[in-house]
């Protein structure tokens, strides 16, 4: 291969290069601009989280922290709704069954 073609083929690789790191470099750019309004949303979110009362956020504990009793309580009274909606669902069906027999005797 001649000397020229090489040169050619360098040449041809740093315009390359060149044009990549600037089309590279615009659209980070685009980018940044474009996600700089979505930073900002979430810093003032992370703000108004930190400016939250101690006895706000009580409530929001996992139930792991609190104190034992709390959460009996609290699973006592959603095993006592789970149980209510259990004798409803029951009440139903036999309320559904007994209008299918009168239904069948007639």
């Amino acid at each position: 291969m001649p000397g020229w073609v090489w040169v050619v083929l360098a040449c041809f690789f740093v315009i390359m290069l060149v044009l990549g790191t600037l089309f590279a470099f615009h659209h980070a750019k685009n980018a940044a601009r474009t996600i700089k309004p979505v930073i900002e949303h979430a810093q003032e979110k992370l703000a108004q989280m930190k400016e939250q009362k101690p006895e706000d956020v009580d409530s929001l504990d996992p139930i792991f922290v609190r104190p034992l009793d709390v959460a009996i309580d609290e699973y006592a009274a959603a095993h006592a709704d789970v149980l209510a909606r259990r004798d409803e669902r029951r009440q139903r069906y036999a309320t559904a069954w007994t209008r299918w027999f009168r239904f069948n005797e007639e």
